[in-house]
């Protein structure tokens, strides 16, 4: 079976499509690097917060200042990997194609 010859629009519009789909990936900027993870803060618990809704009514303003104190050391803070659609670029040189999901829905 012999192979068939594209015809000269289908070879100009592959190599232009081709070009635009590079275009686009490099606009992204991947060369930066991307941002896999997000900071994420534990939820408080009501075990951190110690006070019943009643003792809110009869606490000063040092006593609240302090549970929040309380509250703020019992939550951790950590980092949490983002799944790949989610991945941004660190510094794309076109600011809506940041994901890498818009780089490929675009090409």
């Amino acid at each position: 079976m012999a192979p068939r010859r594209l015809q000269r629009r289908q070879r100009i519009g592959m190599f232009v499509g081709s070009c635009l789909a590079i275009v686009v990936l490099l606009a992204h900027n991947p060369f930066n690097g991307y941002l896999t993870e997000t900071p994420w803060t534990n939820p408080l618990t009501p075990e951190c917060l110690n006070v019943a809704k009643a003792d809110v009514r009869t606490m000063t303003q040092a006593d609240i200042d302090r549970s929040i104190e309380q509250a703020k050391q019992c939550a951790r803070e950590g980092s949490r990997d983002l799944p790949f659609p989610q991945w941004t670029s660190a510094q794309p040189w076109v600011g809506w194609i940041d994901g890498e999901s818009h780089a490929y829905d675009s090409a």
